[in-house]
Parts: C-alpha cells; structure tokens; sequence
C-alpha cells in the first residue's frame, strides 16, 4: 500500500422492488388523480374521490421513503448511511406533509369551502402533490442505484 489508511466500504443498500415499486406507482398516481381531482372541481363535481386517491398515493411515497429510512446501514457508520438516512427523511417529510395538505383539501371539500370558483387551495396543494412525487422517485432511485450496480 501507499501508507494511506483505507475506510472499510459501506454495507450496501439492499434493493428492495416493493419499496421501489411502491414509491414509483405513488408518484406517478398522485399528480394523475389530482388533475382529475381539479377537473372535477372545475366541473362543478366532486373532487372527493380523486382526493382520497391522491391521499393514498402520497402515503405509498411516504411508506416507501419511511421503509428505505428503516433499513438504512446505520448512519454513525459510514457517510453512506448518513446520505440515505437523510435523504429518506426528506422525501418522507415532504410526502407527508403533501398527504397532510391533501386531509386537509378533503376536509374543505366536505365542509363546502371549495367551488369552481374558489379552488385556489387546488392549485397551491398541486404542486406540493408534484414535488413530493419527484423528490420521492428520485431519492428512491439514487438509493437504491448501488443496489443495480454488479
């Protein structure tokens, strides 16, 4: 050797196709029935449904982001561990906080506080439903890209 010490390498990040496929169907559903949820709401319709599942699809981002979080190599351990454990606590909050948002459209829609003409809430929570679908497929990617990797 050239005298320099060498760090172990880090345990790898196992793939998990759940976790990935769950992340990724969450993602690309979301943002889809949300502008279902909008043109109903423009319609004059009911956006109720469209919410719930717009609902669902965040927590299966927040589920996914919460399961790379748990089986994350320890954090203290190597830099590796830190970067996932970080970047899985970050798509989790923002998914979150997008399902939080989107409760909370839900419960206005039933009390009446939404209309055609009033749908401002709509477009503002839209692009949290947007940001948590990109942010959570693309930490779920690069956490488990190594995994790829022969």
């Amino acid at each position: 050797m050239d005298g320099r010490t060498r760090l172990a390498p880090p345990v790898w990040f196992t793939t998990s196709q759940l976790e990935l496929r769950l992340g990724v169907i969450g993602a690309v559903l979301g943002p889809i029935t949300f502008r279902y949820a909008i043109h109903a709401n423009r319609g004059g319709s009911s956006p109720v449904i469209a919410l719930v599942l717009t609902l669902v699809a965040t927590l299966a981002i927040t589920a996914a982001c919460a399961a790379m979080m748990a089986r994350t190599p320890s954090p203290v351990a190597h830099a590796y561990g830190a970067t996932l454990f970080v970047l899985g606590g970050y798509g989790l909050f923002h998914a979150a906080l997008a399902a939080l948002m989107v409760v909370f459209l839900i419960a206005r829609v039933r009390h009446g506080f939404t209309s055609p003409a009033r749908c401002g809430e709509l477009h503002i929570i839209g692009l949290w439903v947007d940001y948590a679908s990109i942010v959570g497929v693309l930490i779920l990617l690069a956490g488990h890209l190594p995994g790829f990797i022969p």
